[in-house]
């Protein structure tokens, strides 16, 4: 009964004890049930619920401690440590704290990291990212010459695994994130051309991942940018957030497929593949010091996105890459209107397969993109007109995106997100484009993950 309850619950676990057994409940019982336990009831009977949780504590800890990296359970096992954490929290000095357990060891074989040397660790069912942890202390400088006498071993095992992360190395600083990513990978990170949620650079072609509000969680989504689509996306920790907190989130490509399918979400974004049409989506870029990106800090200027200070070094770079805008517009009102038509599905370079491609949602206009409808009110008084938005997401033949068939999308994303080990200072992870897809849990505290790309 626990290991239903605690392992396939998400969110705030309620329980009332019946018949000696701890059941789920409703909010309103679970108010009443604390309103009686400490209000009402007797010494006695506060006494003998108090030694009954105890012993469901030993239970649960005992099912914690039985769990490793091939338990049926621990697809399960990411979901329930918010309960625990919210029960070490509320009731654990009554009655007892539950220990977690973040990583498990794994026993693996490969050619470019021996187990004489190495260890490996996972944290999820989904064995993302593989946890790759030295047994002995290296210097930055020949941990970069092992990995570029193995770079091809490592990008099969990152195209193996779908994502690595390596912990407990010597990587202290933006420049040694970069020069150890062109070790792994025999590339050096690619410029983020366009992207328009980042920031400063803190080395060449290395910027913050996001500065997107970190109360707000990111959903699933594949890299993709104006100029290319690449190959890898690597992050950095610098600044560790809070424990339990802004976690870079990984899915599965195929397991995300899978569930579209099972939605009716591909078929019918497949009709409107099979009619030529592809996804059109808008971004807008106001000048700097205009209306829209002083009260909004989210909504960048075109200088922030490009990191060119004239229009005629924007439009030089527009027209290289051959991307869609509204050059009337830019020239005369300074705001540019950026449109991609992108494509809904990709083949797969490895086989063939065909694969989902769109990051529709992270542009349709809808109240679940904003966190709900107040601030879903709140953007629509902000930005009354379709052409002032930000990002807005429409087919290539005008026609609209049913909201009911993005709020799917969500869904899909929602049920393969897969929660990963807490950062640590030091972390490094580099993670395959095609094949997994990568997000953002909220966060508290001081975050500061760096980003790169690798065509």
């Amino acid at each position: 009964m626990i290991n239903s309850i605690l392992f396939k619950t998400k969110g705030l676990l309620k329980l009332k004890i019946s018949e000696n057994k701890l059941i789920p409940c409703s909010w309103l019982e679970w108010a009443v049930g604390w309103f009686k336990f400490f209000v009402i009831s007797d010494k006695s009977t506060i006494n003998s619920k108090i030694e009954f949780a105890k012993g469901q504590v030993k239970e649960i800890q005992g099912l914690i401690d039985s769990t490793n990296a091939n338990s049926a359970d621990l697809k399960f096992y990411t979901a329930a440590r918010k309960t625990i954490e919210r029960w070490n929290e509320v009731v654990g000095k009554h009655v007892g704290t539950i220990s977690y357990k973040e990583l498990f060891p794994v026993q693996m074989e490969s050619s470019a990291f021996p187990s004489d040397s190495f260890e490996f660790f996972v944290t999820n069912a989904e064995k993302l990212p593989l946890i790759i942890r030295p047994k002995n202390d290296w210097n930055l400088q020949d941990f970069q010459d092992y990995l570029r006498a193995h770079q091809e071993e490592i990008k099969e095992l990152i195209d193996k695994s779908g994502a690595i992360m390596f912990r407990g190395f010597p990587i202290k600083t933006a420049d040694d994130f970069r020069e150890t990513l062109a070790a792994a990978l025999g590339k050096a990170p690619s410029d983020y051309v366009g992207s328009g949620f980042r920031g400063k650079k803190k080395a060449e072609a290395v910027l913050p991942s996001t500065d997107a509000p970190k109360e707000f969680s990111i959903p699933l989504h594949s890299e993709r940018l104006f100029t290319h689509t690449p190959s890898y996306i690597s992050f950095f920790c610098l600044t560790p957030p809070n424990r339990g907190t802004g976690q870079t989130t990984l899915g599965s490509a195929l397991k995300i497929n899978a569930a579209l399918k099972e939605k009716g979400v591909w078929d019918y974004f497949a009709a409107k593949d099979s009619e030529g049409l592809k996804i059109d989506q808008m971004m807008t870029y106001p000048s700097k010091g205009t209306f829209y990106t002083l009260v909004n800090p989210a909504h960048k200027s075109w200088q922030q996105v490009f990191g060119k200070e004239t229009k005629e070094e924007v439009i030089e770079i527009l027209e290289q890459h051959k991307i869609e805008f509204n050059k009337e517009r830019f020239l005369e009102k300074g705001t540019l209107e950026v449109h991609e038509y992108a494509p809904i599905f990709r083949e797969r370079q490895s086989d063939g397969r065909v694969l989902w491609e769109s990051i529709v949602h992270q542009f349709h206009h809808n109240a679940r993109k904003h966190g709900g409808w107040f601030i879903h009110l709140l953007v629509n008084m902000l930005y009354p007109f379709q052409h002032l938005r930000m990002f807005n997401a429409q087919f290539t033949d005008g026609s609209k995106i049913p909201q009911d068939k993005v709020y799917q999308i969500y869904d899909a994303l929602e049920e393969n997100t897969l929660a990963t080990t807490d950062w640590q200072q030091g972390d490094m992870t580099i993670v395959s484009n095609e094949d997994v897809w990568h997000g953002r849990a909220p966060s508290t505290g001081q975050r500061e993950i760096l980003a790169a790309v690798v065509l």
